[in-house]
């Protein structure tokens, strides 16, 4: 049976005195695919940094690999959160560095790889999202689009056992999100990688995961196979998947 790779019970964030998780409890599976939807202000990049360690929740439990990361001192997070990665919306590239520079970073903090390994890893990554020919520029030089194509090159190249993209496609043209698509989810299943994916948009969702998990006010409104919510859910979540889900 799968190993309960996450758990979360009542994980409750506020900001400025206003809820923006409350109360979340989820649990994800080894080897899962799971789409985290909801609109743009339900949560879901404030989750993924509770995930990851990037902000303490107030309340409740983050359990990890079955640890719980709310009662561990900062040595021992760090060294369980070595395998997870994040691809931030923004990017979050370091902007002292090169492309390849960013890439090498993590591989460098992250795993015990020779250099001539390392180095493959990051030509096989930048040539699939197609910005080898960018790997000695620094992040100021490129796009909006490209730093996210980089971000997710960098995200991927550790085969973490966890993997989190934030809105992984949004803002790229049809070319090029087809693309990023494409190498996250050739990656994912030569690694076996368990992934959550959170996005504002249903067919991309659909894209990565039949699991949708709706976030709505900060809650986990309703979560289950895609196919069964449109068909069963409540009023709320019905509209909100047939905006422009593929039937």
């Amino acid at each position: 049976m799968a190993e309960d790779i996450l758990v979360l019970k009542d994980v409750v964030k506020s900001y400025n005195g206003q809820r923006v998780l409350d109360g979340i409890s989820l649990v994800v599976k080894e080897g899962e695919h799971v789409s985290l939807i909801g609109e743009s202000t339900t949560g879901k990049t404030t989750l993924f940094k509770v995930i990851v360690g990037l902000v303490p929740p107030d309340s409740g439990q983050v359990i990890i690999f079955g640890h719980d990361i709310t009662r561990m001192n900062e040595f021992q997070k760090r060294n369980l959160l070595k395998n997870i990665e994040m691809q931030f919306q923004s990017g979050a590239l370091f902007d002292s560095m090169t492309v390849r520079e960013n890439i090498r970073f993590i591989l460098d903090e992250e795993t015990h790889l020779s250099g001539k390994e390392k180095e493959t890893i990051i030509e096989q990554l930048l040539r699939g999202v197609s910005l080898w020919n960018a790997s000695e520029n620094f992040p100021y030089e490129l796009s909006g689009g490209m730093q996210k194509r980089v971000a997710v090159a960098r995200a991927l190249s550790t085969s973490p056992r966890l993997a989190l993209f934030d809105e992984p496609a949004a803002g790229l043209d049809p070319v090029t999100s087809a693309r990023i698509i494409k190498v996250i989810k050739a990656l994912v299943a030569e690694h076996r990688m368990t992934i959550i994916v959170a996005t504002t948009n249903v067919l991309m969702a659909q894209q990565f995961a039949e699991r949708f998990v709706i976030l709505k006010n900060g809650r986990v409104h309703t979560d289950g196979p895609w196919p069964e919510l449109l068909a069963k859910g409540d009023e709320y979540t019905k509209k909100f998947l047939s905006r422009d889900l593929m039937r």
